[in-house]
């Protein structure tokens, strides 16, 4: 399943992530508030949402990209099953996506002002 919700944030959950009992309605709630956090986003962004094997237990997966680069968090299913737990974990989240879009950010504006800087002394 695909969803596009305005503001730029395109979310996946797998197959086998929505059949499951236990796991898909928590993944379900989590990426409507990711949906609802990202909302104003200015880059286009994926969020792919999967289920993932550790051991013998199994964690909700969810993998944030964008043009600037990437991250990735598991999840138990008591982390999301609390909904305090819930916001506070993706709001974490985002917020890490945030300062990896930001990384580049002075060099693109440095380069900017000299590109402008270089074209008013070239006229």
């Amino acid at each position: 399943m695909t969803t596009a919700p305005p503001g730029g944030i395109t979310q996946r959950l797998a197959s086998d992530l929505r059949a499951d009992p236990q796991l898909g309605p928590l993944a379900d709630r989590a990426s409507s508030f990711l949906g609802r956090l990202a909302e104003t986003t200015f880059l286009p962004t994926t969020a792919e949402w999967s289920v993932v094997t550790d051991g013998d237990r199994r964690r909700v997966r969810v993998e944030l990209r964008d043009e600037k680069g990437w991250l990735r968090a598991d999840y138990r299913p008591e982390e999301l099953a609390s909904e305090a737990n819930m916001r506070y974990e993706l709001i974490q989240l985002w917020g890490d996506m945030l300062e990896v879009r930001s990384r580049g950010l002075p060099v693109r504006l440095m380069e900017e002002f000299f590109s402008r800087l270089g074209a008013s002394h070239d006229g």
